[in-house]
């Protein structure tokens, strides 16, 4: 699975997008494309795309971990059930 993030930077210069490339790069994100856009005055808005590889299971190890210890036991009823060939728990 794929995951994206935007990041933007409403400076002049290099400084600013080369220090959101590399903090993002250090947490595993690769920019894969940019876009620049006139703002008001002198300003330049830089958008920078960046996407990195998540494992799916990474995602339900995350939610589950959030959940309360029913809603807990409730997912796990509904496994169970599925696992047994219920489709209903």
């Amino acid at each position: 699975m794929i995951e994206y993030k935007v990041r933007m930077s409403d400076t002049g210069g290099t400084g600013d997008a080369e220090d959101i490339c590399n903090r993002m790069a250090t947490d595993g994100w690769r920019l894969v494309s940019t876009a620049a856009a006139q703002g008001g005055g002198i300003n330049v808005f830089v958008y920078l795309f960046f996407e990195r590889g998540v494992e799916a299971r990474d995602r339900l190890e995350d939610t589950v971990a959030t959940m309360d210890a029913g809603d807990r036991r409730e997912l796990m009823d509904i496994a169970v059930a599925q696992a047994d060939g219920d489709p209903t728990p």
